[in-house]
């Protein structure tokens, strides 16, 4: 998924007697004289230049010159120097809505509820929040038919508590079926015609076919604009694709599909002949192949993505960030199967996700990753790492002086799992200067209203963003308030009640 950060709200106006203030307060200007008494007053031709002094830092100087050029003496004016730098701040934190806040008709759901949510938020210091921005809402009434009118609301009741938007862009669908509350497909044109081509779905070997999305396979190919096209042009795509890179190759009989050894991928995956640790296929000529160009796909429907939104938001102060998966169930084996299957050729042997790390710094894209919540003391499994994927991903990040987004993984508000996230938030210290790191809570729901919850959410906001104070001021019809975060768990109590 790929999520655009809208620039910060507008501050408030600045009063003409703060600004006198401020302007009292700036540095004073030191005048010292020089050493001739006949020198003459600064010139018209007076001008900044650097100066470079015994301390760490440069003073800028205005110094006059004679007309002639010669450099004559007179008076300097000394700028003060400026104060240090200060500490580079603390993570911001970002709430993610939920799944369902602007609902399959497009429009905010409980909308007293999200109103005093917000606030709340606010309340306790929250920077900003996510919300999916999802394609069976957006284009839900035909190709090309767009209603942005739920998530413009949504962002406008955002912005009012002085709440940063995240817009995540979800292609897919949401929830495992009609019975799910929260269910919302894939826009119903979109699925008549991949009921029409099934290519156009992820299939595997067995014919068996995903519907949760479409298939990178399109990203080139005129589909799902009420064009015709030619059946199985996706699958031919990817064959024909695997073929050209097998000729080059030379070995035209790599490229006849694939991969091969992965019979019985379904009961045992580390038992088949191409992911086993002990002379499997994946560290053979033909499995390095197979993998660099399966990987290699997925790094081009990445680029393709990230090129047009550079292109797109490029100078509008948005930020645009991509999401790595955290696949760290097979982390201690060899060949890292599951990262394998999912396009992310990360194994003992090679650092599959250093690449994708250089993609995005080519357009100036943050990296955002989960896992920040889990430990390996907590696994079920001895083969998992989320610790060791976590490190791997984020020394990516550093590598390329690439904004970090995290992510927890599974929604938990123990004093453990909060504690892991600060904990984890740490393996980004030491970054580049410019480079940024902020955390996305996954997600909200009521009970992050709880007394007992909400008390911890709040110390961890403050942890993670080193603030001493956590009341936001919230703009009112009448007037302006400042409401403490318990206040604000009230009023979203009572408007839970109501709807």
């Amino acid at each position: 998924m790929a999520a655009i950060t809208a620039p910060p709200p507008p501050p408030p106006a600045t009063s003409t007697s703060y600004r006198a203030s401020c302007l009292r307060r700036r540095a004073p200007l030191i005048r010292l004289s020089s050493s001739s008494s006949s020198s003459p007053s600064p010139s018209p031709s007076s001008r900044f230049r650097p100066r470079r002094t015994s301390s760490s830092f440069s003073s800028w100087s205005l110094s006059s010159s004679s007309g002639d050029g010669s450099g004559g003496g007179g008076e300097i004016l000394h700028v003060s120097p400026p104060p240090p730098p200060a500490a580079p701040p603390g993570a911001a934190v970002y709430v993610t809505l939920p799944a369902d806040a602007v609902g399959p008709g497009g429009r905010v759901a409980r909308r007293r509820a999200m109103a005093a949510s917000l606030a709340a938020l606010a309340s306790a210091g929250v920077a900003g929040v996510a919300v999916e921005l999802w394609w069976g809402v957006v284009e839900r009434q035909g190709p090309g038919v767009y209603d942005w009118a739920g998530y413009l609301d949504l962002a406008a009741m955002a912005r009012r508590c002085g709440l940063r938007v995240r817009a995540i862009l979800a292609f897919h669908q949401c929830g495992a079926g009609p019975n799910d509350p929260l269910w919302i497909p894939l826009p119903e044109w979109v699925l008549e015609e991949m009921d029409k081509f099934p290519d156009l779905s992820y299939t595997n070997r067995y014919q068996q076919r995903n519907k949760e999305y479409i298939s990178l396979g399109c990203d080139i190919l005129p589909v799902l604009k009420g064009r015709k096209f030619k059946l199985e042009w996706a699958q031919e795509f990817m064959q024909a694709s695997l073929s050209a890179r097998a000729q080059i190759f030379g070995m035209q009989e790599w490229g006849n599909g694939g991969p091969a050894g992965t019979e019985g991928l379904q009961q045992n995956i580390e038992e088949t002949r191409f992911f086993r640790s002990d002379g499997g296929c994946w560290d053979t000529p033909y499995g390095r192949f197979f993998l660099e160009w399966y990987s290699g796909m997925l790094i081009l429907h990445g680029e393709r993505l990230c090129m047009i939104a550079d292109a797109v938001f490029s100078g509008t102060g948005v930020t645009i960030s991509g999401k790595v998966a955290g696949i760290h169930w097979h982390y201690y084996t060899s060949s890292h199967p599951s990262e394998l299957t999912a396009g992310y050729y990360n194994t003992l042997l090679r650092d599959g996700y250093l690449p994708i790390a250089q993609m995005f710094a080519r357009y100036k894209t943050a990296l955002c990753c989960s896992c920040f919540d889990l430990r390996d003391a907590e696994r079920t499994d001895s083969e998992s790492s989320p610790e060791g994927t976590l490190r791997q991903l984020v020394g990516a990040a550093k590598k390329c002086n690439l904004p970090l987004n995290g992510e927890n993984s599974v929604t938990r508000l123990d004093d453990t799992s909060l504690n892991q996230v600060v904990r984890s938030s740490r393996l980004y210290s030491g970054r580049t200067s410019g480079t940024s790191f902020s955390f996305n809570y996954v997600r909200m729901n009521k009970s992050l209203f709880d007394f007992h919850n909400w008390s911890r959410f709040t110390k961890f906001v403050r942890q993670m963003s080193d603030a001493r104070t956590f009341l936001a001021r919230l703009d009112f019809r009448r007037g302006q308030r400042y409401l403490s975060s318990m206040s604000v768990v009230w009023v979203v109590s009572r408007a839970c009640a109501y709807t």
